[in-house]
């Protein structure tokens, strides 16, 4: 993979909208092509567990319909809604007037920055003062060192 293409897929938004969406969709298709090839086995899984025969049991014998079935699966969709909005409001009155549900979060100083990630203090200031940096770590995962990341350039995409 040549540095253009690491650049393009760790920086999709250097791509057009038009190329975004078609990448997109060919996602979303090849998603679908890969669980239609997982539909044979859920499907004898599911006959092993013997949703098939609940389904000709409930649905298809005689073609007679449950009258348990008929009232029990409205009123316990019922309930589940209004467990479900009644959860909602709550949580919106009880949060109403606050910006923030989980409070500010404590300021860290330099020094606990730099022991929590292992680095010099140096080098903790310097990654508290630049934009962007590079971390190159070591095998033991410390920062070795910080570089700033290379600028990039444009591209010419064939169309």
């Amino acid at each position: 993979m040549t540095r253009t293409e690491r650049e393009l897929i760790d920086n999709p938004e250097n791509q057009s909208p038009k190329q975004r969406r078609m990448f997109g969709v060919l996602t979303g298709v090849a998603w679908v092509a890969y669980l239609y090839l997982w539909l044979p086995l859920i499907t004898a899984t599911a006959w092993y567990l013997g949703l098939k025969s609940a389904y000709i049991e409930l649905y298809l014998r005689d073609h007679r319909i449950d009258s348990f079935l008929v009232l029990a699966i409205p009123l316990i969709v019922l309930l589940v809604s209004v467990l479900l909005l009644g959860w909602a409001e709550y949580n919106l009155l009880r949060f109403r007037r606050r910006e923030d549900r989980r409070g500010a979060a404590d300021n860290v100083s330099l020094a606990e920055m730099a022991r929590g990630i292992g680095a010099t203090h140096a080098m903790a200031q310097q990654l508290q003062q630049a934009r962007h940096s590079v971390v190159h770590m070591s095998e033991q995962a410390v920062p070795v060192t910080l570089s700033a990341p290379q600028p990039f350039h444009s591209l010419q995409l064939a169309t």
